[in-house]
C-alpha cells in the first residue's frame, strides 16, 4: 500500500511541476529577413510545440498584426502539440487549409500572421515579448 501512495505522490508532483513549467512565458525567437520569417522555439518550447523551426516565405505572408488573444482564430484539432485550456496552446493545430501554428500561454496580446495558399500554415499565433516591434519589423519586408 505504501508503494501505491508513493507512486500517486510522484505522479501528483510531476503534474505540479509540468503545470508550473507550462505557465512560464514562451521562449521563441522570431527572425525577419527579406526572404522569410523564421520562428524558432527555444528551451522547453521545442518540447511543447514539437517543432524546432517554422519558416514562412515572405511571399506567402498576407498580414502580420497584433491582436488581443480572444481575437485570434481558435485552434483546431491538435496535430501534434500541447493544449491545456487556460495554460498553454503550443504546436500545430487543424488540418489542410485551416492548419495553424501556436505558441501562446496567457498573453493578452499575440502576434497573428496570416498566410496565403500553399503555405504550411494558414495562421501563426505567437506570444512574444514585444509583439508590436516584431510586427513592425515584419511589415518592413512585406510587399506593399
Amino acid at each position: 500500500m505504501t508503494g501505491v501512495i508513493a507512486a500517486i505522490n510522484g505522479v501528483m508532483a510531476l503534474i505540479g511541476v509540468m503545470t508550473v513549467l507550462m505557465t512560464l512565458p514562451p521562449r521563441i525567437q522570431v527572425t525577419v529577413s527579406p526572404d522569410a520569417l523564421l520562428i524558432e522555439p527555444e528551451g522547453l518550447d521545442v518540447f511543447w510545440t514539437v517543432r524546432r523551426r517554422v519558416t514562412i516565405p515572405i511571399a506567402a505572408i498576407e498580414s502580420v498584426r497584433v491582436v488581443r488573444r480572444d481575437q485570434a482564430p481558435r485552434p483546431g484539432i491538435r496535430l501534434p502539440g500541447t493544449y491545456f485550456p487556460g495554460l498553454i496552446v503550443a504546436g500545430s493545430f487543424g488540418t489542410g487549409a485551416n492548419r495553424a501554428f501556436w505558441d501562446v500561454r496567457r498573453g493578452q496580446y499575440v502576434l497573428l500572421i496570416t498566410c496565403g495558399p500553399g503555405s504550411d500554415y494558414s495562421t501563426v499565433v505567437l506570444e512574444v515579448r514585444d509583439p508590436h516591434s516584431v510586427a513592425q519589423r515584419a511589415q518592413t519586408v512585406l510587399p506593399a
